[in-house]
């Protein structure tokens, strides 16, 4: 019995050797149109294979979509268990990606992106017209199976030098949004500003079955120049109902 269960188990492993052998070996062009349609974010274009390949990824809705160029690049290696390496200039030092019985876990790094490409995800965004670089921020993030989209960890996005076509003021100054989970599909929004003249603050909440909101509001550095003060007056009015020098920022 104890040899028939031994014949079992080695057998069971060269299958599971076998099919994860023949997974990784498909053609990465199978991952094209992936996650589908609906969207915001999709493969464009991959070719090589799922061990070792790249892929063309494109923001936006559908039939407004803009491509990032260049390609994101992977790599696989087995220490001991397959381990991926996903390379890409915005990156500030390569992701290790490494799937197990219980989850996948995502090695710390940061991806710093132009803010523009940003406006191909809304309309109320493009209307902005946003300038400037964002770096998106996380610590090693570790996810079950059945909450991929799901983790605890903050994530840190940072906009430096921003402006908006709506102002000729520019830079408007630097600005940091935290986001930390709450509980499973729910997250807290910090905003707050770093420099410039002027100053975004507020909270908000995100939620997977509720939607958005944020409540802040902005204004101006009293001890800015008057011809800043000026500019950015006009920049607030548009931005919303201005009392007492400030703008209300409230979603939705």
């Amino acid at each position: 019995m104890k040899r028939v269960l031994s014949s079992f188990g080695t057998t069971i492993l060269i299958l599971s050797c076998g099919i994860l052998g023949a997974w990784f070996t498909l053609p990465a062009s199978w991952l094209t149109g992936l996650p589908g349609r609906e969207s915001l974010f999709q493969v464009a274009a991959a070719d090589g294979s799922m061990w070792n390949g790249q892929a063309i990824i494109s923001v936006g809705p559908t039939g407004q979509r803009q491509s990032i160029i260049p390609a994101v690049r992977w790599s696989t290696h087995w220490r001991p268990i397959p381990v991926a390496t996903v390379e890409h200039p915005w990156l500030s030092s390569p992701i290790q990606v490494q799937a197990g019985l219980t989850g996948i876990s995502i090695s710390a790094s940061s991806l710093t992106l132009p803010v523009a490409i940003l406006s191909a995800l809304d309309a109320k965004i493009a209307a902005l017209g946003p300038n400037g670089v964002i770096t998106v921020q996380w610590p090693h993030i570790f996810t079950t199976w059945n909450r991929l989209d799901s983790f605890n960890v903050p994530l840190t996005l940072t906009w430096r030098n921003a402006s908006l076509q709506l102002s000729a003021i520019a830079p408007l100054g630097t600005y940091k949004a935290v986001i930390t989970q709450t509980s499973p599909g729910n997250y807290q929004l910090q905003v707050s500003t770093l420099a410039g003249p002027l100053f975004v603050q507020g909270n908000g909440a995100l939620s997977h079955n509720e939607g958005h909101a944020f409540d802040g509001h902005a204004f101006v550095d009293p001890q800015a120049p008057s011809f800043i003060q000026t500019g950015l007056a006009a920049l607030l009015s548009r931005l919303g109902p201005l009392k007492n020098g400030q703008t209300k920022l409230n979603l939705p």
